[in-house]
């Protein structure tokens, strides 16, 4: 079941509206230009399936007083892996080797993948364990660049495995086993001692065991929460249907994973029509941390104004409309916001 998040400064790289691309080339070939009150949850179970239904979204300010709440999902583990049973604690066993990622590393990014499954990870009394094991290296080789001689790491070698153990029984193993030599020609030149990313090795080894325990709502939370943020979106289909609504949950629930990856999607144009649907909750939390009634002390206020302006930002890119800011150092006011949506709805 979902469970009530703590206050946290949510930390995005979310540009201007009026910013280009930011960041690594090599992440970003085709870029265009809270406290919140912790929601009530009301769950119903099942033998096959759990949802969560978040309470309603309400503001203070006119014109809009109440906004319905997503319905979400709860992580309920496939029949054919030990369930169905939902699934509130895992124990995680990480280690790592070459040029992967530390296992500390690994281990925060499935945390926080469960974590949008509504999974506490635990050290121990866990009702699953999750155990990973990789390791790779790049596999270097020189190449021929303008008038110099260059030596890119372009090749790789990687081995891997992961298991799911419920109750002390092992229900499955994947593996993975690649060894990629250097092309002949190559467009880019990795540096042969630089760290491998995690769309080396996670789609055999996290996305596939995971939608294969909780369905295609693991895979989309791998994606948001696991994979690298600039990785991806691109060629990712905009969120529609399941999607969209798992999206606007975990937005509503303010999962910083969730907020995080928003700033990325928003830049994508072609994904900001599919992210319209999503427009008064982020306008909901905006006027939430513009309010800012829970703040008690000076760090709450600058964690309230620093999701101010990331809300004010991705909003910026799906409404596409720039409001000037003024003399505010959080956004424009929600009621701005709410106007331009309204104005666009009549529209």
């Amino acid at each position: 079941m979902w469970r009530s998040v703590a206050v946290v400064a949510l930390v995005l790289l979310m540009p201007a509206c009026s910013a280009g691309s930011q960041g690594p080339t090599e992440l970003h070939p085709s870029y265009t230009s809270p406290p919140c009150t912790e929601p009530q949850v009301e769950t119903t179970t099942t033998a096959t399936m759990s949802t969560t239904t978040v309470a309603s979204t309400t503001t203070t300010v006119a014109p809009w007083t109440t906004l319905a709440g997503p319905v979400c999902p709860s992580a309920v583990l496939a029949t054919e892996l030990g369930g169905p049973a939902p699934i509130e604690t895992m124990c995680l066993e990480v280690t790592t080797g070459g040029q992967i990622e530390s296992a500390e590393e690994a281990t925060a990014g499935l945390a926080d993948v469960l974590d949008l499954l509504g999974i506490r990870v635990v050290p121990e009394g866990c009702q699953a364990t999750f155990r990973l094991s990789v390791t790779g290296s790049r596999i270097s080789d020189f190449y021929r660049i303008g008038e110099t001689t260059t030596r890119c790491g372009t090749g790789l070698i990687l081995s891997g495995q992961s298991s799911l153990d419920v109750d002390g029984v092992t229900e499955r193993v994947w593996t993975v086993d690649i060894n990629t030599p250097p092309p002949a020609t190559t467009e880019t030149c990795p540096d042969e001692s630089a760290g491998l990313m995690r769309h080396a090795w996670d789609d055999e080894l996290v996305a596939a065991p995971l939608t294969e325990m909780f369905g295609e709502v693991a895979g989309y939370a791998e994606w948001i929460g696991f994979e690298e943020a600039h990785i991806g979106v691109d060629s990712r289909p905009p969120p529609a249907g399941d999607e969209l609504e798992w999206l606007t949950c975990w937005l509503v629930e303010q999962k910083p994973t969730a907020v995080s990856r928003l700033g990325y999607m928003a830049q994508v144009d072609a994904n900001q029509p599919a992210l319209l649907p999503v427009a008064p909750y982020l306008i909901a939390l905006l006027d939430s941390a513009q309010q800012c009634a829970w703040c008690s002390s000076p760090s709450d206020i600058e964690a309230a104004d620093s999701i101010g302006v990331r809300l004010h930002s991705a909003l910026c890119s799906i409404l596409s409309v720039n409001i000037d800011t003024g003399i505010s150092h959080n956004g424009a006011p929600a009621q701005r916001w709410w106007g331009v949506w309204e104005q666009q709805q009549g529209s």
